[in-house]
């Protein structure tokens, strides 16, 4: 599916499946809409490995892929499927991300207080 054009009106990241919501027990997802048709895309989360995590935000690359940020971890979904293709560790929590319009580097803030630059190579 690489070089299809996705069309996403707005997409919601946060958690869901909380089975413990005292201790935090819960799984990272995003939920898309496209704003033409008012279709509800599928979910979008990490079933390959069990994340006790919240996906504080996802993005799309102009590639048409999602980049969303759950604790420790980046995850990279393909348009429309509900697994992620690649999941990158890093050093410490992101709260927040934010990619370059060019597409060319993903933005990352770390609750160590580190602003870190990932570059995006296809």
């Amino acid at each position: 599916m690489l070089g299809c054009v996705v069309r996403v009106g707005a997409t919601v990241s946060g958690l869901h499946k909380v089975s413990n919501a005292p201790a935090g027990n819960r799984r990272g997802v995003a939920m898309s809409f496209d704003w033409v048709t008012g279709e509800k895309l599928p979910l979008q989360e990490c079933l390959q490995r069990d994340l006790d995590a919240t996906m504080w935000r996802a993005v799309y690359h102009p590639s048409g892929f999602m980049i969303g940020v759950l604790e420790k971890e980046i995850g990279f979904w393909q348009p429309g499927a509900e697994d992620v293709f690649h999941l990158l560790t890093t050093p410490d929590h992101i709260f927040d991300c934010d990619l370059h319009p060019a597409g060319t580097d993903l933005f990352t803030a770390h609750f160590d207080g580190h602003l870190r630059c990932w570059q995006m190579r296809g």
